[in-house]
Order: structure tokens, then C-alpha cells, then sequence
């Protein structure tokens, strides 16, 4: 296997972006129809599928304190310029802010909402004299569409969403085994990790700032609180729940500061990078060791997070596994917020903790044991999509 192949791949995979993904993603969506209107746009006609609306509702835009799919476009089309990139937030300034709520609340922009689980962002910017029209499709910065006053510029859509599974070079990560990637693993130049070490640094930094404080549910400070008091051990376990946690409640919570994603997501980022940063970090590790496990690491992610089933059989054994686990997730979640003689904070966090997704690794450790990785790797995807929604649900209902 060409190695260059497999780590532009993964390069491929991996871009800086500030705040949660989805409104970042629409602001940028905006900001590119709008670019190369001659006057400001003055009305904003978006169509966006639910699986954008839903993760873009109630997070915050960062660098706003605030959130709404409305506000994000008005503030793609004030900061719109061209080179904008997935830190298009980095730009926005308080003035910004309150332009943008006096043209959300003047009724600037209408929004409809497909019925897909697919990535779509369609926006149509006109002023008084031009129209400008975009797609963007399958990816966060994936334009696939643009016209001008009529006239198609770009146009390379497609009939049918384009997955992550294939990516450039034609590299499929789903036709390979676990043993070749911890082949290539300890093949690769370490030199050539160095992009790595690169978001492993950024990622960590940002779980830096998380933990100065609580932002959003601050599981990480909450935790560092609880290991102060004694109640919890300040270990190698905890470090690797806690530090990652920050990052992810900095960054949903919009804090003005880029965190590399990783298959389009920032919290997939996070958790790809930083557990085992950690991890490294507290066993003395040494960095070449860490690098080439988070190269495999991230190569199994690809082939683990599978949502698709190859026998229609496991769909009833996924349902009876899926529903004794959220079910005991339920039980304990319970206990912990009823029974447990600790302050409110902190219960609230163990409620999350409790419905936490299943461990990526568990398809590898499958493999090694002989058993079902097809079956496994659906089951890990489906438990991420479940734990996620709940977890946001729950966020939303406790704070």
C-alpha cells in the first residue's frame, strides 16, 4: 500500500474549526454566496437538511455568547470575504453581533428544512440588483454548486451523498483489516506524523482553557472538583475522561478557539486525539509511540463507525444489546442524580458520564477475539448517534 495514499487520506479528514461544527458551517455557506456580490446582501433564502438543522439549533456561534441558525447566517454574510475558511468566527466582533440580531429580528433570512440525514446547505443571496446561489453537500466546506445572476459557475453535484469511506486517492478504509493499519502503524516515518502532533497540541490547548473554568456543563472542572475533594482518584482514568470533556464543553459551548476536527466533527476530533494524548502523557510515553497509535486509531475510526448493516438479521440483535444498555444507563443515571448524597453539579455530570458512547476501540478488540466486526462496528455507530442525542437532550433539560 502507497503510504502517501493512506496519510493524505487521513489529511483529508482533518481541518481547524472554531465552535461546533454545523453553524460554523452554515456562516461559511453565507459568507461564500455572498462573496462575490457587489452589495451587501439584503435577503437570504436557506434550505438545510434536519440533520444540520438539529445539531445546529442550540449550540453557540463563537465569538456571540449566543446561538440560532438565523443569527449564523446574517453573520456569514457580515463577515463574508474571500478565504474564508471553518475559523470564520474568528472574525466576528460585538458590532457584528448586533447587526446581525436587528436583521435576523427584520426578518432577513427564511429557512426551510429538509427531511434528510444527509449534509445540505443550500443558500440563495439576492440584493436589489444580484442573485447569488450555492450548494454545499456532504462535507462542511464542500461547495458543489454556485451560480450568479443565472449563470452556473461550479456545478458538481451529485445524485447521491458522497461518504467518508471513500476519500482521496480512492483509498477505502473499510477494505482493509485492523492488522494492516497496525502494520502501517509501525511502518509510517514518524516524520511523517508530525500533522498529528500538530492537532494533538491544538486540541490540547483548547482542553486547556476548558478547564479554567465550568463552559456549557463544565464536566471537566466538575470532575476536577470532585477528584479535590477526595471523592474520586485523581488517576490516569480520570485525566482521560476529564481533560478531553473540557475541550468538548469549550468548544460547544462557542469559545473563541479552533480545535482540528476529524471526519467533520470537532468533538470526533477531540476524542480521537486527546484520550490517548493523555494517556501518553501520565505513563510516560514516548511521543513516537503516541503518534503512530493515534495514526491507527484514526484509521480504525473510519472502518468503526459504520452505520450501514451487511446482514439485516443483527438488526434485532443491535435492538435487544442497544436497549439492555441504555436501559442500565437509565438505572444508574437514576441512582446517581437521586441517591447520591453529592452536590448538584456533580450529579448532573455522572448522569452524562452514564450515558457516554461505547469505546471506538471495542471493533478491534472484536477482531482479536474472533467475533463479529460488522456487528460490532454498527453497534458502536449506533450507541455514538444514540448517546449523543441524549446526552444534548439532557444538557438541554438540566441547565
Amino acid at each position: 500500500m502507497d503510504m502517501n495514499v493512506v496519510l493524505n487520506a487521513i489529511k483529508a479528514e482533518m481541518k481547524p474549526s472554531m465552535g461546533c461544527t454545523e453553524p460554523v458551517a452554515i456562516a461559511l455557506a453565507v459568507s461564500r454566496t455572498c462573496e462575490e456580490l457587489a452589495a451587501p446582501a439584503e435577503k437570504l433564502n436557506m434550505v438545510i437538511s434536519s440533520n444540520i438543522f438539529k445539531n445546529a439549533y442550540s449550540v453557540q456561534i463563537p465569538n456571540t455568547g449566543t446561538y440560532g441558525i438565523e443569527l449564523a447566517c446574517v453573520l456569514g454574510a457580515l463577515v463574508s470575504k474571500p478565504g474564508n475558511t471553518m475559523e470564520i468566527c474568528a472574525e466576528i466582533k460585538p458590532e457584528h453581533v448586533a447587526k446581525a440580531k436587528e436583521l435576523v429580528a427584520a426578518g432577513m433570512v427564511k429557512v426551510e428544512v429538509l427531511k434528510s440525514s444527509g449534509f445540505y446547505i443550500e443558500c440563495v443571496a439576492t440584493n436589489a440588483n444580484e442573485k447569488a446561489h450555492t450548494i454545499t453537500q456532504d462535507a462542511h466546506d464542500n461547495m458543489v454548486f454556485y451560480e450568479k445572476d443565472g449563470k452556473v459557475i461550479v456545478d458538481n453535484r451529485t445524485t447521491e451523498s458522497v461518504t467518508s469511506v471513500e476519500t482521496e486517492g480512492g483509498f477505502d478504509v473499510t477494505k482493509h483489516t485492523f492488522e494492516e493499519f497496525y502494520n502501517w502503524a509501525n511502518e509510517v516515518d514518524v516524520k511523517e506524523l508530525q500533522f498529528i502532533k500538530e492537532a494533538i497540541d491544538m486540541n490540547m490547548e483548547i482542553a486547556k482553557i476548558g478547564m479554567e473554568k465550568k463552559y456549557a456543563f463544565g464536566v471537566g472542572p466538575t470532575i476536577q472538583n470532585i477528584v479535590n475533594k477526595g471523592w474520586m482518584a485523581g488517576d490516569v482514568v480520570t485525566a482521560v475522561r476529564m481533560i478531553p470533556s473540557a475541550a468538548a464543553d469549550f468548544r460547544m459551548y462557542g469559545g473563541n478557539g479552533s480545535v482540528m476536527t476529524f471526519c467533520g466533527s470537532g468533538n470526533q476530533g477531540i476524542s480521537t486525539t486527546l484520550p490517548m494524548a493523555v494517556f501518553a502523557e501520565k505513563m510516560n510515553i514516548p511521543e513516537e509511540k503516541l503518534l503512530r497509535a493515534e495514526f491507527m486509531a484514526m484509521l480504525m475510526i473510519g472502518v468503526g463507525f459504520k452505520l450501514e448493516l451487511s446482514d439485516k438479521k443483527q438488526v434485532g440483535t443491535i435492538a435487544k444489546l442497544l436497549t439492555i444498555r441504555y436501559s442500565l444507563a437509565t438505572v444508574f443515571a437514576l441512582i446517581f442524580y437521586f441517591l447520591l448524597p453529592f452536590e448538584l453539579e456533580v450529579r448532573q455530570a455522572l448522569v452524562i458520564l452514564a450515558f457516554s458512547p461505547i469505546g471506538s476501540a471495542v471493533p478491534g478488540f472484536t477482531e482479536q477475539l474472533k467475533g463479529d466486526v460488522g456487528l460490532s462496528s454498527a453497534l458502536n455507530s449506533f450507541a455514538m448517534v444514540i448517546s449523543i442525542t441524549i446526552m444534548v437532550i439532557l444538557l438541554l433539560v438540566m441547565l
